[in-house]
Order: C-alpha cells, then structure tokens, then sequence
C-alpha cells in the first residue's frame, strides 16, 4: 500500500437504559438504582416514549405494561415499527404472571419480562444479566478466541471495551490492538485514553480505501504489515480485537467471505496470542447465518 491503511485514534461509553412507567415514585427509584451502572432516560407517558425511545437510541428498554391511555402494548408495537428503535431489546415489566401476557408481549417483540414489584436492591445486577443473557458469544476451548455478536451496536461498543479493560487489567504485560472501521469521534473516555497513552491499547482504524480493496487483495500481507509497523516490539505479547469484522472485509459472496475468514485466522494468529471479535445483529436471516459461521470458524 503507498499510505497506511490505519490510524490511531480513542474511545468510549456507557450503555443507556429508557425506563417508560407512568408510576413517577417508582421511576425515581428505579432511575437512582440503575443510574450508578447506566445512562437513564426516564418517560412516564406511553405517548410520548416512542419518540423518546428514537431520540436517545438507548442500549435498552424497561417498559411497564400497565400505563393508562396508550399501555405498554401499543407502546411496544410503535417501537417495534419504528426504525430507529426497531432492533432495540425492550423488557417488559408487570405484576399480571398469566402466560397470556407473557405471551402477548414476547409475541409483540419483547426479549424479557421482569415481574413488579420490582427488587430494587439487585435490580442493577439483573439488568446487567440481562443484557449478558440477550448476547450471542461463543467461545474457543483455550478461551483464546471468541466471537461476540451483540444485540445492537451500542452493546457491542461497551462489551468490546469491557473486554479491553479486562485483559489490561488482568496482565500487565499484555498489549491490545484494536481493529476498527470506527474513526474515534464517538468515544470519548479518560480509561481508554490511559491505555492509549501507555501505549498498551493500539486504535487502529481501517481506512476505507482499505475496505475496497479487500475483496480483490491476493493475500493479507499489506494488512499484516500494517499492523506489524505498530507493534513497539515484536516480542511483546499481544491481544487482537476486531471490531465489526464482517463490515471490515466487505465481502458480498458468502462463500468468499468464509474462505477469506480461514485465511484471516491463520494470518491473525502468527500475531497475537489472543483475538476477539465483536459484530452487531442483523435484521436479515442471511447475514445471521453468515455471522454465526464467522463465529463457528474463529472458535474452532
């Protein structure tokens, strides 16, 4: 390649929780109880947290069935339709356990439903378990490889810097190098920026003229030689994490995309002792599959 088909750049993020509930002491509460892990939105008119919802993009939605004039149904199904919201996992929350409402809301598009009244001492921990639950993740046996797809693509921005910070953590002596279509803009955070400075955390963005030509390169050397050219030292050891693989390689023919994933591998491999993938759901059956096969082959 005549330039460099990467860039350093940052990163950052909470995830954001929307809490709907026309019960205005219990939205207080619940807002106090999650806002240490999260960023809350809180709405308690059914009529105007579709349009909320869309506004702030949240990583979740915490719905209560039981609102008057517009309820929780037809608030859900406006979500659903909407397509800003349309992949948006909602938890549906209710005192009525009859399986005819359960049945409604998961029939309507919900992914969870939590009985009221809430606990609120753990309701911080159960969220979080939630959103780990409504993750696809498949890991290797060694543990060295993983293939995260995530629910939408602000859980996967924090999933990935979770991983980050946990292997940076955990081993002093590890370096990350972080693959990424993403030019920085959207993060912006302080524990990133200290691994960044430490040189310990490589961002690097995958250029677009890069995207390209992926589909034509004979082999991976530019690439392998792009990274290689940031590494301080060949010696050290280093963890891979790829962000949105799949958009990286830009590959429409899926059986090309799978040969050309086997090579990646192999090629990754010579590099990092470690490597960890992350991709966002897709609303198209067809690039599921594809996803779930990328997945199968890097955790083989």
């Amino acid at each position: 390649m005549e330039e460099s088909a990467l860039t350093k750049r940052d990163m950052s993020g909470r995830q954001k929780i929307l809490l709907i509930d026309d019960d205005v002491e219990a939205l207080a509460i619940l807002n106090r109880a999650l806002s240490e892990t999260f960023e809350v939105t809180s709405e308690n008119s059914g009529a105007k947290a579709v349009l909320t919802a869309a506004h702030v993009r949240p990583s979740l939605i915490l719905l209560d069935i039981n609102m008057p004039n517009i309820d929780g149904y037809e608030v859900l199904r406006q979500i659903r339709l909407n397509s800003a919201t349309c992949t948006t996992p909602v938890i549906c929350m209710s005192s009525d356990l009859t399986a005819e409402t359960r049945d409604r809301v998961y029939g309507l598009g919900a992914v969870g439903y939590l009985q009221k009244p809430l606990e609120f001492k753990t309701i911080d921990r159960d969220v979080q378990a939630l959103f780990r639950a409504i993750n696809s993740i498949k890991v290797s046996v060694s543990g060295r490889r993983s293939y995260c797809i995530a629910f939408n693509p602000s859980e996967k921005k924090h999933l990935l810097k979770e991983k980050i910070t946990t292997i940076l953590e955990s081993n002093p002596s590890e370096k990350v190098i972080l693959l990424t279509l993403d030019n920085g803009d959207d993060f912006n955070d302080p524990e990133m920026n200290k691994w960044i400075n430490s040189k310990r955390l490589i961002f690097l963005q995958v250029a677009p003229a890069l995207i390209s030509k992926f589909p034509y390169l004979q082999d991976l050397s530019p690439v392998i030689a792009d990274i290689r050219g940031f590494m301080d030292d060949l010696s050290d050891v280093y963890t891979l994490v790829v962000d949105d693989f799949h958009l990286i390689v830009n590959v429409q023919d899926p059986k090309q995309a799978i040969g050309r994933l086997h090579l990646i591998k192999e090629e990754f491999s010579k590099l990092c002792r470690q490597m960890f993938f992350f991709s966002s759901r897709s609303n198209q059956a067809d690039e599921m599959v594809l996803l779930n096969e990328f997945a199968d082959i890097i955790c083989r």
